[in-house]
């Protein structure tokens, strides 16, 4: 079976992700608390600052 030319140009994928990813929603992120996760096989942390 024949690749499409639209999966060549998918494929193989990069190295490294350039793209953007949502791991929360504004709504899950209490003000002025730090929430730790992993994704990606990465430690990462999030958190939520008042806008002044």
């Amino acid at each position: 079976m024949p690749i499409s030319l639209d999966m060549q140009y998918r494929f193989p994928f990069p190295a490294f992700s350039n793209g953007w990813f949502c791991v929360a929603y504004s709504n899950e992120l209490p003000l002025k608390k730090v929430i730790p996760l992993r994704y990606f096989g990465k430690d990462l942390v999030l958190i939520a600052l008042p806008i002044q």
